[in-house]
């Protein structure tokens, strides 16, 4: 499709790979990004903060931005009250107290390696994370059906690069 038939391209295929993995892998990743967990023990902590972990540094991936957090509903509540109740009333009165006093968990991302869980006054075990990362260069995590897209932008963005010359 480059034309590589009728003429020598200017660009050699290292040269081609590296706009794909410099340009097009990056503005893939931003609207389609590759979704991984972690999970935040104890051992994660960041001596000296309230609720900072740090976690495991990872070479082959770039963390755009953290997703989501997960945390125990209970951890959120303050305890491990369970209501002993059957009665689809008192549930509700139960459920709608507890949507009245439950601080949300909100985070503050701390590139690259390192996240703050709020509110800071509850301690956060095992809490789990979703991540947003750039595609790692072996192309695997690209799914399939979004593959021929992917091809379409490389496509493009090989001729952007070969316009000038």
């Amino acid at each position: 499709m480059l034309g590589a038939a009728l003429q020598e391209l200017e660009l050699s295929e290292e040269e081609i790979m590296k706009v794909v993995f410099q340009q097009s892998l990056g503005t893939y990743s931003k609207f389609f990004p590759y979704h991984y967990f972690l999970n935040l023990m104890p051992e994660n902590h960041v001596e000296g903060t309230l609720n900072t972990y740090r976690f495991e540094r990872n070479d082959r991936l770039e963390i755009m931005q953290i997703h989501k957090v997960f945390v125990s509903n209970m951890v959120q509540m303050g305890s491990t009250m369970i209501p002993m109740s059957y009665n689809p009333f008192e549930q509700q009165v139960f459920n709608d107290y507890v949507s009245m006093t439950v601080t949300p968990v909100t985070w503050e991302f701390k590139p690259p390696y390192e996240i703050t869980i709020y509110p800071k006054i509850i301690n956060y075990q095992n809490a789990s994370i979703e991540v947003r990362a750039k595609h790692p260069e072996h192309l695997k995590t690209i799914p399939v059906q979004m593959k021929d897209e992917f091809l379409k932008l490389c496509l493009y963005d090989v001729l952007i690069s070969l316009y000038p010359l």
